[in-house]
Formats: C-alpha cells, sequence, structure tokens
C-alpha cells in the first residue's frame, strides 16, 4: 500500500479539521485518539468540545464549532484563544463550500498516526514504570495498547450492527461523479477508487475525454489532479479554457452539431409537429455536407423530446456567433471556476509513477491539496519504475498501480489507451482491441471505447460504449455524443444509438 511520512503538526491539524466538518471521520477517529498524542496545545480544548458535542448530537459541530468556541474562549488563556481563532478562520475559508471530505483516506493517515503516537508512549511508559519498579502498571500499559491496536485494525466484522449501518449508507450516497444525460445513464456512476480507462484509435478525441471529467470534476467542486505526458501546461490550460468559456480561435460564427430526426431528414415524418417543411434528402441517398444545403431546413427533436417511438437519432448542426479566445475574454468567464484544479506535464516516458507519487505528496504538504479524482494522460507512456521490465509486462504494472492509487488514496483515477492498429480503420471498437495488453480490462472499473469513422470525426459525432466490470454491461450498446473540438466543447448532447426503421 502506498504510504507517506508526514510532520506531525501537519497531520494533528487534519485530524481536527476532519473531526469537525465531517461526521463519518469524527466518530471513527474519536474512537482511537488521545489528547496525549498531539504536540499542538491549542488543538485540545477543540478536540474536548467536539467530543462533547458529538456525543450529544452524533454528528460533526461543522459551522457550530464557532459557537461553541465563543462560548468557551473565556475559560481558556487569551493566546490560545488567539490560535484557535485563526486556525477556525482559515478552515472556514478552506472548507465552506466544499462538497466532498475523502474522510477514507485521511482516517488511514490518522490510523497511522495514533499508531506512531501509541508506540512512542508505549515505550516511554513502560522504560519509566519498570525503573520505578511498577510491573503491573507497566502490564497494565501494555493492554492498553492491545486497544488501540484493536481499535486501528483493518479487519472489520460485516455482520456487527454499526458496521452493516455504515455499507448501508455508503450504498445509498450519491455518486463521487457522472457525466450528463444518455452518457452518463450508459456509462453509469464513478466512484472512489476506481480505475477508468479511456481508449480509441489516434486522434479520436481520448485527451478531450479525459480533460471533461477533469471538468465536471472542478464544476462539481472537486479536488482534481490532471497530469499530461503528451502537451504542455500552455497547451493544458488552453484545451481547459476552451471547455470552459467554449471560445473559438477568432470570433465568428461557428457550426455545432444537434441532433435530429432521420424521419425528418427524409421526409418520412407523418406528424403534424414535425418542424422542417422541407426534406434535406431523399431515401438510400446521404445527407448533404451542411455548406450545400441552400434552401431552409429546421432539425426536429419533437419525438425525442416527447420520449416516443417514432424517433430515430439523426445528426444536423445549428450555428452560433462566439467570442474570440483571449485573456481578456477567457480571465473574466473563468472568474466562478472553483479553485481546484493542479496540472502537472511531464515529457512522455520521462516520469515514473513513483516520481507522481511523491509529486502528489508534495502537493498535500504544501498546500494541502488532497485529490478526489486524478487524470493522467495517459498510463501507456509512464517510464517504469523498475529498468527490468519491459513490453506487456512493463504496461501491466503501470495499470496495477494506477489501481493502487485509486484504492490507496480514496479517489478516482481515469486514464487512456490507445487501441491496436487494426481499429484505426474499423467501424466499431470493442474489447479486442485493446493494445499491447489484454490484461488492462482486468484492472479498470470502467472502460469506456470510442468509436468514429473518418465521416463522423468531420461531423463531430463519436459513439460511445463501456464495459463495466460491476455490473451487467453490453460492450455494443452504443451511445452518440456529439462535441466541436475547436469550441472545446465534448459532449454537446447524447443520445442512445438505433437502427433506422424508415423505408
Amino acid at each position: 500500500m502506498y504510504t507517506r511520512q508526514v510532520i506531525t503538526t501537519e497531520i494533528e491539524q487534519k485530524i481536527v479539521t476532519g473531526i469537525i466538518v465531517d461526521t463519518q471521520f469524527c466518530r471513527d477517529v474519536l474512537k482511537i485518539i488521545k489528547l496525549d498524542y498531539f504536540t499542538i496545545d491549542y488543538v485540545k480544548p477543540i478536540i474536548t468540545w467536539v467530543k462533547k458535542y458529538y456525543k450529544r448530537f452524533e454528528e460533526a459541530p461543522g459551522k457550530h464549532i464557532q459557537d461553541i468556541f465563543t462560548s468557551q474562549k473565556e475559560y481558556i488563556s487569551s493566546e490560545r484563544a488567539e490560535l484557535i481563532q485563526e486556525f477556525l478562520m482559515q478552515l472556514s475559508k478552506n472548507y465552506e463550500e466544499e462538497s466532498e471530505f475523502n474522510s477514507a483516506y485521511l482516517f488511514e493517515e490518522a490510523k497511522g498516526f495514533c499508531k506512531q503516537k501509541s508506540l512512542m508512549l508505549l515505550s516511554s511508559n513502560i522504560s519509566g514504570l519498570t525503573l520505578d519498579g511498577k510491573y503491573e502498571d507497566a502490564e497494565k500499559a501494555v493492554a492498553d495498547y492491545k486497544e488501540v491496536v484493536k481499535s486501528t485494525s483493518n479487519w472489520v466484522n460485516p455482520l456487527d450492527g454499526v458496521f452493516m449501518k455504515e455499507v448501508f449508507a455508503k450504498v445509498k450516497k450519491d455518486p463521487l461523479l457522472q457525466y450528463p444525460g444518455k452518457l452518463g445513464q450508459l456509462i453509469g456512476p464513478f466512484e472512489r477508487g476506481y480505475l477508468v480507462g479511456i481508449m480509441g484509435p489516434y486522434k479520436r478525441g481520448k485527451t478531450w475525454h479525459l480533460m471533461e471529467i477533469a471538468v465536471l470534476g472542478i464544476l462539481n467542486n472537486l479536488n482534481v489532479l490532471f497530469i499530461s505526458l503528451e502537451m504542455g501546461k500552455e497547451q493544458v490550460s488552453q484545451r481547459l479554457y476552451k471547455r470552459l468559456t467554449s471560445f473559438g480561435e477568432t470570433p465568428g460564427e461557428y457550426r455545432y452539431p444537434c441532433f435530429d430526426c432521420h424521419k425528418n431528414q427524409v421526409g418520412t415524418c407523418q406528424l403534424p409537429e414535425r418542424a422542417s417543411s422541407n426534406d434535406l434528402y431523399t431515401m438510400g441517398s446521404e445527407p448533404p455536407e451542411f455548406e450545400d444545403v441552400t434552401f431552409e431546413y429546421t432539425p426536429c427533436t419533437y419525438c425525442r423530446k416527447h420520449h416516443l417511438q417514432e424517433y430515430e437519432p439523426a445528426t444536423w448542426y445549428v450555428t452560433d456567433e462566439r467570442n474570440g479566445f483571449s485573456f481578456d475574454t477567457v480571465s473574466k468567464n473563468v472568474s466562478t471556476v472553483p479553485n481546484k484544479l493542479r496540472v502537472m506535464c511531464y515529457a512522455a516516458y520521462s516520469a515514473t509513477l513513483n516520481d507522481l507519487k511523491r509529486d502528489i505528496e508534495l502537493l498535500e504538504y504544501t498546500e494541502g491539496f488532497i485529490p478526489d479524482i486524478i487524470v493522467t494522460d495517459y498510463a501507456d507512456i509512464f517510464a517504469p519504475d523498475d529498468s527490468r521490465l519491459l513490453g506487456r509486462e512493463l504496461l501491466d504494472s503501470i495499470w496495477k498501480i494506477h489501481k493502487q492509487i485509486a484504492a490507496s488514496l480514496n479517489c478516482l483515477v481515469v486514464t487512456g489507451s490507445q487501441t491496436n492498429k487494426k481499429s484505426a480503420d474499423a467501424k466499431n471498437v470493442n474489447s479486442t482491441d485493446v493494445a499491447e495488453d489484454y490484461r488492462k480490462l482486468a484492472h479498470v472499473d470502467k472502460m469506456i471505447m470510442i468509436s468514429q469513422t473518418s465521416v463522423e470525426k468531420d461531423r463531430g459525432v463519436q459513439r460511445l460504449s463501456c464495459i463495466n466490470r460491476h455490473e451487467e454491461s453490453n460492450e455494443h450498446k452504443q451511445v452518440l455524443v456529439l462535441n466541436n473540438f475547436n469550441l472545446g466543447q465534448v459532449v454537446l448532447d447524447s443520445e442512445y444509438r438505433k437502427k433506422k426503421k424508415s423505408t
């Protein structure tokens, strides 16, 4: 398991923060901590207040900690009160808008802290008591330590009522993240501890989809790391700005793909609600290019909106005026985006996963930034930690470590993978198209596959499918996804694909 050494004051502040803002963490940690473990003097009164509050209300105090402090500060020294006030002000600044708290990851750190402190106290107590001839007290200290070991053990009893309640509470909890619309229905939720792969042929938008998950994360107030081994920090940032603003390289009119109905296009729709009075093309021929249509044509989604079986998905276009891409236009439009994204760029094959782990540790130490989502672009081009590993064994190791990071940091990890050469010209990408090592599928919780013909690429249409390890899934079931990468828009809309029935 991936572990890290932390400076004592840092972990003490994290623990106190956790018991204030998160009920699950508060409940679990109060069982194992002792005031003697803490070296920061001003946190001890806070722990005592939280214990009393939790005993009464069975929840973490959250914002009520300020009220508790106000009522109790006259009973502590002015120096202590000043330090506590400063801590609570910083806490409010950092966590007032937090939607997620990675309690499971922090609890593992707290257990390590308690084990270390209890061992240090045990060693000191036994030494002193033995020298004083207080052997029974020394034996009691050993017995007390056994209780600490029991409390911090990773063994669980699934038939214990308290643990059973925790299990069902997690089952009911909302997912960490999910795509919107029909694409979200097909792929399902992304959870903490998941490793998700996105695979497709060369130049089919894998990096854009990796960026999309990062953006969905920060817009849902989650801490996100985006690691690129293909692009520099400027290029990554420009893609991010485009996605957040939908601005083009220059101001002007831009074309967006949109959903239409095949029956509307070929004129077989008999419903009075049909949007277009003109047919786009005749049955049996190919749709025209957008620039070649000289008459008025209106896409129709009446049956789609009303969930009628008559709807046969097709795509057409709408146009819109967009602003130009510049510092002034972008900065005004991203000012309200949560400050939840950090980017790291390495040269391809220059960084190992141990390098990444160390950089994540450093980020946590310097900023207190614990990731909820880690996106790597992409796994296959990390350098080996073990130079003896080559080829398929190396790739297998890299994907295993990606899964290990997801579990140890209790976060979602998403990465990309190229498909094999034969898939480049194939109409559909499936599980047999995994490049180099098929064992990648054994390590992922979900593998998202991008299918796209050259015609579809020109029209801004992709077909996405998914293999889901946690439930039955049909990799041949596809969702049409509309995008405009010139404007950074990855999922403009999505709809289940079905065969045309018109004759």
